[in-house]
């Protein structure tokens, strides 16, 4: 069966930090500049504004917004009006930010809370399992976005996953193997494997980079988080 999730899932109990990168001719050359030595020093703090409406929250910046549903966490990326990335939603077989305990699958449910602050944005969701929570950051920069996921508990050994549907974002490209001794496919969209997902986990996933056709790129790194 062909795939159409790309999911991000750490072994062990973690907070999950996924850089949604976007490129725009504007920021293709401030990266020039940035290459070339123009501009010195750190980059400068991002101007962006929140919106409430009934279903969602939505980050906006000169380049891009970001919407999340108060509802599950499901993530719609827009740049100049056009959607170049969605997370998985209610209606997949898998959810965003999805997670297991006791070899059942539980999921984010109805958003608690949010806090603006100079420089980013803080979510908090109650989740399916009792006495667990989820909170989500998202730290926008000038084309990037870096979504920070942490699931909480008593005993700190849940672990986040994040899940991104291939098709918005036109074909995608990268992130090594997509499987235990399956080949590698390009695009991933064509990818026919037996895994229900594209893993970055273990000895399935060396480099968990994606990149697509809209300009969109995906970077995932886990925070290991320990029991004292």
């Amino acid at each position: 069966m062909r795939k159409h999730l790309i999911e991000t899932k750490p072994l062990r109990a973690a907070a999950l930090a996924c850089l949604v990168g976007m490129l725009s001719a504007a920021g293709a050359a401030q990266h020039d500049r940035r290459a070339r030595g123009e501009t010195r020093g750190a980059t400068p703090r991002v101007a962006f504004t929140v919106r409430e409406a009934a279903g969602e929250i939505t980050l906006e910046t000169r380049l891009y917004s970001v919407s999340v549903s108060r509802e599950g966490f499901d993530v719609s990326v827009r740049r100049g009006g056009e959607l170049v990335l969605q997370s998985a939603t209610a209606g997949d077989a898998a959810t965003n930010l999805g997670f297991e305990r006791g070899g059942t699958q539980h999921r984010v449910t109805k958003m608690t809370a949010f806090r603006r602050e100079a420089d980013a944005l803080t979510l908090d969701y109650e989740t399916s399992l009792q006495g667990a929570t989820a909170r989500v950051e998202l730290r926008p920069g000038p084309a990037s976005v870096r979504i920070t996921a942490s699931l909480l508990n008593n005993d700190a050994d849940l672990a986040p996953s994040l899940r991104y549907r291939l098709a918005p974002s036109g074909y995608w490209y990268g992130g090594g193997f997509q499987g235990w001794r399956e080949p590698q496919v390009i695009p991933l969209n064509e990818a026919r494997i037996e895994k229900s997902a594209f893993f970055a986990q273990g000895a399935t996933q060396g480099t968990p980079v994606w990149y697509s056709t809209k300009g969109v790129a995906l970077g995932t790194v886990a925070r290991i988080t320990s029991k004292l």
